[in-house]
């Protein structure tokens, strides 16, 4: 087969899950012979720049559907145009909020087109898929399980896979010295070097269950523990934020909570853990928890969602109820830092088997074939 040229879609107003994953996939992509990626985001996208920094092609566009119908128009057909500038064979949309923007593409356009599916999916899909998709791809068996129940065309798009989210190369070739990199890490975020520590990443919000972390933590009394939390409330009041450290001093806990704010690189957060604790109460797959088992961390996390997938339980992490907060909290209590250490060794045996980048990149190029063949 010849080098496909994918074009890529994303909104990305920031950098998250969703992005990092896309980062790895492009990323991959330009060391292979099989895919020539280009990148389409708005010009204030922090992905635009990072494309240009790691020689990615990258076109800026705006993206934006609530515009006026003149202006969403002009966007659809400068998509158009640029797809017939790159000689695009597919477009791949990061996520469900930019695949509107193609639906001019295939009646102007030879292109092919693609969409990830990585948030939760309700009755409204079929409006964001007014024109089908070519093939669609989930990120866990959960997401495709959810577009079968509630999109109406689901038996039509003879191309739907799951393909959990990659971790990069570079976080397992750097997840080594375990103990010389903990010792380092926690020295840098002026974290006690005894205690039992937890952590927390991602966006600051409720349906991350911050709070409710904070609280089973308050139960633990018979652990030397600490936890850090990172990661940015993404409202411009910050109240979930102010909230999370206002409810540790009122538990009597703020000594042990240390929030770090938003990391740009991660690598020393989960060095300097014991364990992840993800209490979501949703949670379309979790990257997090891959994330933390290339770096042989074992995590904690309600069993929801795609989590159930991605995390053994008792064997790379522990799955619990949300709604039991203080039976959570006595299964810490229980578990002792050698079992957190195995079950992280574990962690990491998952991750080098199921989420390598270049069998992920593998396996999208196997679905490209399919649709352009």
């Amino acid at each position: 087969m010849k080098i496909l040229n994918v074009g890529y879609i994303a909104l990305a107003p920031f950098i998250g899950g969703s992005e990092r994953s896309l980062q790895i996939i492009l990323l991959e992509a330009t060391k292979s012979k099989k895919i020539n990626p280009i990148l389409f985001c708005p010009a204030e996208s922090p992905m635009y720049e990072w494309a240009k920094i790691n020689n990615i092609s990258t076109e800026k566009v705006a993206l934006n559907e609530t515009d006026s119908f003149l202006k969403v128009l002009k966007l659809r057909l400068q998509l158009v145009f640029l797809f017939r500038k790159y000689n695009i064979d597919i477009a791949h949309s990061n996520q469900v909020w930019s695949y509107p923007s193609l639906s001019l593409v295939p009646k102007l356009s030879n292109t092919k087109l693609v969409c990830h599916l990585r948030d939760p999916i309700n009755e409204d899909i079929d409006w964001w898929f007014k024109v089908k998709a070519d093939a669609l791809v989930c990120v866990s068996k959960y997401i495709q399980d959810s577009l079968k129940s509630n999109y109406s065309a689901y038996n039509e798009i003879a191309n739907i896979k799951t393909l959990i989210n990659p971790i990069s190369e570079h976080a397992l070739a750097n997840a080594k010295n375990v103990e010389e990199s903990k010792i380092a890490a926690r020295k840098k975020f002026s974290l006690c070097q005894s205690k039992i520590t937890f952590g927390f990443i991602g966006q600051i919000s409720p349906v991350k269950g911050v709070l409710e972390m904070l609280e089973m933590l308050s139960y633990c009394q018979t652990v030397d523990w600490q936890v850090i939390i990172a990661g940015h409330d993404t409202t411009k009041q910050q109240d979930y934020l102010l909230r999370c450290k206002a409810f540790a001093t009122e538990l009597g806990i703020s000594k042990n909570v240390h929030f770090l704010g938003f990391l740009e690189e991660t690598e020393d957060f989960y060095h300097s853990i014991d364990c992840v604790i993800m209490l979501s109460k949703e949670e379309p797959l979790g990257r997090v928890p891959l994330e933390a088992g290339a770096f042989s961390k074992p995590t904690i996390a309600n069993s929801v969602g795609g989590l159930k997938e991605i995390i053994i339980h008792n064997e790379t992490g522990i799955l619990c109820k949300i709604d039991s907060l203080k039976n959570i909290a006595e299964t810490i209590e229980r578990t002792s830092l050698d079992e957190y250490d195995a079950m992280g060794i574990n962690a990491r045996r998952f991750v080098e088997k199921n989420a390598s980048p270049s069998r992920y990149l593998s396996n999208l190029h196997s679905i490209y074939g399919k649709i352009i063949k």
